[in-house]
């Protein structure tokens, strides 16, 4: 008897820990109106095309491109809209083990509950969403703006409450910082004035100009860059642009200077400082923008084993050779590829460059074999070569002399215009271009593509901003 009661006393520690071990999902990713991303704990920053069912466990994170938003299931009871160009990373939290822990890290959520309360950690401390709630999350540089638009949320058990149409500013700790009840349409003050724009992090100058709301790249061979941002005609009143700890207020145009890298901004009217009327991105390369732009076409082999491949590809599409390297003997083969039959004789098959466009493709081998066989279907992704040159300057070769008009010479790939200032410059049947044009302060090669969007290449005048 006593062997039998450590027997099963064994048993049940054993699935115990079995139980305890398994990893449970914080999040899982339901519904994109657009290209979203992930990465993973173990490896933050190596963001990947992320998957409808994907979970997302402690330390991973999602974020979203401009115009597309993410629906996520949160925990058992809630759900999680992710914002466009918006980004979030999911943690464990909370010693009772019921907090989903969230930080949202640039933009903003909106948080949903159904029937049941949810407990979501954040840095700022547990909040506690009651049922049939939707409460809106933003982030704004070390703070967190929280807005509950339907239903209540508690600051932690016992703590303040917020109602339907209250907003908060909290801080590290939980200390709330403002607590205003936001009216519909806010009153002007009684003089009809406005406190005067502040200049916070801004510079006096900018290398290159831009509306509000656009996403680049930038090419500059000695960053930072100086961006000014212009707020007409979006915010008359004008306006404060943020990219991460900096900011800048301005009438008509705010300039900040950017280090190289990836950044996120967002333009707030002063008139409406609540509310995000724009949001961008742009990337800042280091980068003189002479080397030679490629010629080949590249290929790539594929095996179809139910991983999922990515192509890059420069100037040309991609060459592409499917293989089933496990196949069967067999007289015949099928290859679905997004729908599509191609018959072949046997399990493999290339795609000349441009069969293959751009974005996601399936494709699945089928043997005409007793008994029938097929391979795992795999995933191609095809994208463009991010780090390639979209474009080649050469002239002027680096700083030129200020005033006057300066040569312009270079080369584009085919599908990209090139213009100074808004004027295009006109291309040969090989894309090379070269003219004069009227310089003041740097000189921003602006080259643009219907689906990969707008560089500018950079050059400067003898005796500019030291950096």
């Amino acid at each position: 008897m006593l062997a039998l009661l450590l027997a099963a006393a064994f048993i049940c520690l054993t699935v115990a820990g079995y139980l305890w071990m398994q990893p449970g999902a914080l999040a899982r990713l339901k519904t994109v109106t657009g290209p979203t991303e992930r990465d993973h704990h173990d490896a933050v920053g190596r963001w990947l095309q992320a998957e409808l069912g994907d979970k997302f466990m402690d330390g991973d994170g999602a974020k979203t491109s401009p115009g597309a938003t993410a629906n996520f299931r949160l925990g058992r009871n809630g759900s999680l809209t992710l914002a466009p160009a918006s980004q979030v990373r999911f943690r464990k939290r909370g010693r009772s083990g019921r907090a989903v822990g969230l930080t949202v890290e640039v933009g903003g959520v909106e948080v949903r509950t159904d029937e049941g309360t949810l407990h979501l950690g954040s840095e700022f401390g547990e909040l506690i969403l009651e049922p049939k709630s939707k409460v809106r999350l933003s982030r704004k540089g070390d703070r967190l703006l929280v807005g509950v638009n339907v239903g209540r949320l508690r600051f932690g058990a016992g703590g303040r409450e917020l109602l339907s149409g209250e907003h908060v500013t909290v801080a590290v700790g939980g200390l709330i910082l403002v607590a205003p009840t936001v009216p519909d349409a806010a009153p002007a003050p009684a003089d009809n004035t406005r406190a005067a724009p502040r200049r916070g992090n801004g510079v006096g100058y900018a290398d290159l100009v831009v509306s509000a709301g656009a996403s680049f790249v930038v090419h500059d061979e000695a960053p930072p860059t100086a961006i000014g941002f212009r707020f007409d005609p979006v915010c008359p009143e004008g306006a404060r642009v943020e990219v991460r700890e900096q900011w800048t207020e301005a009438e008509k145009q705010g300039n900040l200077l950017l280090p190289a890298g990836h950044h996120e901004y967002s333009v707030r009217c002063l008139d409406r400082p609540e509310v995000v009327v724009k949001k961008g991105e742009l990337r800042i390369l280091r980068d003189s923008g002479t080397r030679q732009l490629p010629t080949f076409t590249p290929t790539a082999q594929v095996a179809l084993d139910g991983r999922t491949y990515t192509v890059l590809y420069q100037a040309r599409l991609p060459s592409v050779t499917v293989v089933w390297p496990t196949a069967p003997d067999a007289p015949a083969y099928i290859l679905d590829i997004d729908g599509r039959a191609v018959r072949t004789t046997k399990p493999s098959h290339t795609f000349a460059s441009g069969v293959l466009t751009p974005g996601k493709h399936v494709a699945t081998f089928n043997a005409q074999s007793s008994p029938a066989r097929a391979s795992r279907p795999t995933t191609i992704l095809i994208k463009v070569d991010a780090q390639a040159p979209t474009g080649r300057v050469a002239e002027p070769k680096g700083e030129f002399a200020p005033g006057g008009s300066v040569p312009v010479a270079g080369q584009a790939l085919p599908g990209w215009s090139v213009s100074v200032a808004g004027a295009p410059l006109e291309k040969d049947a090989s894309g090379r271009f070269s003219a004069r044009v009227p310089v003041s302060g740097t000189l921003a090669i602006a080259f643009s593509h219907p689906t990969h969007g707008m560089h500018y290449y950079l050059r400067r005048p003898k005796g500019a901003k030291s950096r």
